[in-house]
């Protein structure tokens, strides 16, 4: 066989992986079976089924794990749609707090655009976040000084944003500790 050949049955065997993978995705009774399904089909780069499916689906649980897959996909530009359109919260959050994760691909200026925009409050925390672990400070600090509302819930965005910001060296090892209200809030240290 030549490697042309190979390459185009390789090729032939995706395009049969990904539709069963989605068909799985949409038919199986099982509800592990199914987010297993939709774990591989983001793995096997089935992003154009993942969108697919989540369109149709209008379990929140199921679409909570289409964003997971979309963001091991690294499908940043869908899950800007969703942070941005999606009327769920939830997702929204969900979204948001993927694209946090994707690091510079998560696109700093969607989050800025989504906290000064999005009226849940839960949303724009979520977009903070993101923000923060993608280690964006000047975004953060140009966030906080152009809050405005009214004087004491300025100021208590200000502080929360800049207490993100801000960084502390603990002790001798000279490692940097970080305070995260996301993680349970407790002590990560990076």
């Amino acid at each position: 066989m030549s490697f042309q050949q190979a390459c185009v049955k390789a090729a032939v065997n995706n395009i049969y992986a990904k539709s069963s993978l989605l068909a799985a995705s949409i038919t199986e009774s099982n509800p592990e079976l199914r987010l297993q399904a939709i774990r591989e089909l983001a793995m096997s780069g089935g992003q154009d089924e993942l969108w697919q499916l989540y369109q149709s689906d209008s379990s929140v649980e199921n679409r909570k794990a289409i964003l997971q897959s979309m963001f091991l996909g690294g499908n940043s530009a869908k899950l800007i749609e969703i942070a941005r359109n999606q009327k769920d919260p939830a997702l929204r959050v969900a979204a948001i707090k993927s694209l946090g994760r994707m690091g510079d691909n998560g696109r700093g200026d969607v989050l800025v655009s989504i906290y000064q925009s999005d009226p849940n409050r839960e949303a724009r925390e979520a977009a903070l976040n993101s923000l923060f672990l993608q280690h964006n400070g000047g975004e953060l600090v140009a966030l906080a000084r152009s809050e405005k509302g009214p004087r004491n819930e300025a100021k208590d965005r200000r502080k929360d944003t800049v207490r993100k910001c801000s960084k502390k060296r603990s002790g001798s090892s000279g490692r940097i500790r970080t305070y995260n209200p996301s993680v349970n809030s407790r002590m990560l240290y990076r």
